[in-house]
């Protein structure tokens, strides 16, 4: 009864912005908890092509829905306030237009696609479909949210996270061909549950097309398309490369370690859409300098928990997958690190974002991309799967080194050079914390030594819990 009168005490945008982190755990965390089951019920080959399905669908919608419910539908519907209906509504439009000449690019040229993806007529058609209903969710996701109408939401994020394993799970029991089938499953869900969406802003809206803002939204996103795309295929291409270099087998070893570490992306996730507004307040009052001590925090508190995951990899990968994944155990350290950097990068790019400077984007994301490629073509020939994980760590970390620099160009052009990082701190987080992920992995045949590690962790989080609830509260009322 206290926490329910505290819950219902609090105002309309904290009590949503408390569902929204929710929705976001359930649906990444629905992913997580379902990996020990897919990587049972299929083979190591099928999970690997699987996974490289995966990722040619996060690469493949860029192209075709250009990341319009990214950062552009957000702004927009701040930017036109008056007119958010119209605009969302414009946008579906334009994103179905999209989507239906991709479909008719591919369907003339299919079996050059299906030879160059290595994918299959019928796993071409789902991942369209996929595209299409994952920018309706999206889209409306955002409009809810700029309206702080979280009950709908709630529940459509409910129904769909918690019937698409169940679902899935029946396909790919029932048909021979099974990631085909757990493909289909995810399509049959998001077009029960989402096609509805589509309408109803649609209707609300009544706009199909607007030149103004179809317009506005190409000449926004159409320069960022590099950045989105140079982006995923940093974190997507050691999967492709893997299997086209070693085969499907080694793709799903491989994915196995990007599947554990999926736990992390969701903690990094959400600190990372707690602290921007407060960040991006600073950075307007002209007080970028308070941002440090706080971020510094942080950034120990994402180290302390990522020193966690890798300690204990050897356990989670006997938990999460049969014995054959068992090598996939090599990967998480380098793999776990780099998403540790994605969060340090994060801390950086706000100041681009912030001053819209969106060639110093581009320009590191594209970097790091192809040097991403380049790697892993050297390496994984001559040391296997492993390489990748290592490569990848290695990006991430010249990615966030790279935004580093850049800021201090923006903060030196743009904020009378006020820099917000002392760079000798961040040495000793950031090479602290890389230096001891990479040894414990000479301890992986030690579990008494691994145990001490997480239990002196755990006990640095429990005695300094006052410090991380207080800055949570921070974020909170900033927000």
């Amino acid at each position: 009864m206290k926490l329910l009168k505290k819950y219902e005490a609090l105002s309309i945008p904290v009590r949503a912005s408390i569902w929204f982190v929710f929705c976001n755990f359930i649906q990444k965390g629905m992913s997580v908890i379902t990996v020990p089951i897919f990587t049972r019920i299929l083979t190591t080959p099928e999970y690997g092509e699987l996974n490289v399905y995966n990722s040619w669908y996060t690469i493949i919608s860029i192209l075709v829905a250009l990341g319009m419910a990214n950062g552009m539908h957000l702004q927009g519907l701040v930017k036109f306030s008056d007119k958010r209906d119209t605009f969302t509504s414009a946008i579906l439009g334009l994103t179905t237009v999209l989507v239906v000449a991709w479909a008719g690019v591919y369907f003339v040229f299919a079996s050059f696609w299906n030879g160059l993806l290595e994918l299959t007529t019928p796993q071409m058609i789902a991942l369209l479909i996929n595209i299409w209903t994952g920018a309706v969710f999206a889209l409306w996701a955002n409009a809810e949210r700029v309206e702080y109408r979280y009950k709908a939401l709630v529940a459509v994020t409910l129904i769909s996270s918690l019937a698409k394993p169940i679902v899935e799970i029946l396909m790919v029991c029932s048909f021979e061909d099974k990631v085909t089938a757990k493909v289909y499953g995810t399509v049959i869900v998001e077009l029960v549950t989402y096609i509805w969406l589509f309408f109803e802003k649609l209707k609300k809206g009544s706009c199909f097309f607007s030149a103004d803002i179809w317009k506005y939204s190409l000449g926004f996103c159409i320069p960022l398309v590099p950045h989105y795309l140079s982006q995923t295929l940093l974190n997507q291409a050691d999967r492709i490369q893997i299997k086209k270099l070693l085969g499907e087998e080694e793709a799903g070893v491989y994915s196995l370690a990007y599947s554990v570490s999926l736990v992390l992306s969701i903690l990094v996730t959400a600190l990372n859409q707690s602290v921007t507004p407060w960040i991006f307040v600073k950075i307007k009052e002209k007080k970028e300098r308070e941002i440090a001590r706080t971020v510094y925090m942080l950034m120990l508190f994402v180290a302390a928990v990522s020193i966690m995951l890798i300690v204990l990899a050897p356990e989670i990968v006997f938990i999460f997958a049969p014995d054959e994944y068992k090598d996939g155990i090599w990967c998480i350290p380098p793999v776990t690190i780099g998403i540790f950097y994605t969060f340090c990068y994060s801390m950086y790019v706000k100041f681009a974002f912030y001053y819209e400077k969106k060639g110093y984007l581009v320009i590191a994301t594209f970097s790091s991309a192809v040097l991403n490629i380049v790697l892993n073509h050297l390496l994984i020939p001559r040391f296997g799967f492993i390489a990748a994980g290592y490569t990848t760590m290695i990006c991430y970390i010249f990615y966030s080194l790279f935004h580093y620099v850049y800021m201090m160009i923006i903060c030196r052009d743009c904020c009378d050079g006020r820099y917000p990082y002392d760079g000798r701190i961040l040495i000793m987080i950031q090479g602290g914390f890389t230096i001891a992920g990479l040894l414990i992995t000479f301890f992986y045949r030690y579990a008494l030594i691994r145990y001490g590690i997480v239990a002196a962790l755990l006990l640095v989080l429990v005695l300094k819990r006052r410090d991380i609830i207080d800055m949570m509260k921070m974020f909170k009322e900033k927000s």
